[in-house]
Order: C-alpha cells, then structure tokens, then sequence
C-alpha cells in the first residue's frame, strides 16, 4: 500500500459520511476538500484538511464528526465513491465532479447553519455563492 492509497481511502470514507445529499453530495464535499488543499488551508495537507473537515468552517466541528466506514466488498455505490476519491486526489476530472462547485470553500444548509456562518459567508459580502447541490449551498 502507497500512502497515497491511504488518503484516497480517507477521503473516500469522509465522502461516504457525508451522504445528506445523495451521490452528488458526496462528491462534493470530496471535491471541496481538494479545493482546500489547493488554497492552502492546513498548509496544503490532505490528511489534515479530512481529519479537520467541518464544511462551514476552516476550525474542526466542535463535537466532532461520525466518520462511517464504507465496504468495498459489498457496496457498488461505495466503489463508485473510492473512484470518484482517487479522481478528486490525483486532479483527474470525472463527469461527476467537473466544476461541480466552482472552487467553493465552504458549505452549509441555509436553513441549519450558525449564526457565525451566516454573519461571516453568507452575508459577509466576501463570499460568493456559487453552487447548490441538494440542500446545500457552496461559497467562495
């Protein structure tokens, strides 16, 4: 096993806990992650940048996050997201993620998120909005 392998992995099972809005959703949060290693949050780590995901916030979740595993043997859907993973890792561009959400940093749902969100990204002024997908809206 490469230590890339590793981060894939980890990416992979990030993208499968965060299942709220289906497939694309998954993807999304995946190719948000890359998005932050890319502008350099956590100094560009990969694995620092999923073990500190929290979509609203660059600072980990407070109570922390449920991470479920996902079972190669036994999910097609789970396959499909170690694909999509691999992809996102290596700066492949797959159908189901080209530009999904426009190098956005940040999501939430509009209706659940904080109060700090909300002053700071959505009403800061700063931060454009430029993709929906389910019921989460992404920014920049």
């Amino acid at each position: 096993m490469l230590p890339s392998d590793y981060v894939v992995s980890a990416l992979a099972d990030l993208m499968w806990s965060e299942q709220e809005d289906g497939t694309p959703g998954m993807i999304a949060r995946g190719v948000m992650v890359r998005n932050r290693v890319r502008a350099g949050w956590h100094g560009g780590d990969w694995l620092k940048n999923i073990e500190d995901f929290n979509p609203e916030s660059f600072s980990p979740p407070i109570d922390g996050r449920i991470v479920k595993l996902g079972d190669p043997y036994r999910s097609k859907l789970f396959v499909h997201i170690l694909g999509q993973a691999a992809a996102i890792y290596e700066g492949r561009q797959m159908g189901d993620q080209r530009d999904m959400i426009d190098g956005a940093l940040w999501s939430a749902r509009l209706d659940q998120c904080s109060a700090d969100f909300a002053e700071k990204i959505v009403r800061g002024g700063n931060h454009e909005r430029v993709a929906q997908v389910g019921l989460r809206s992404f920014f920049k």
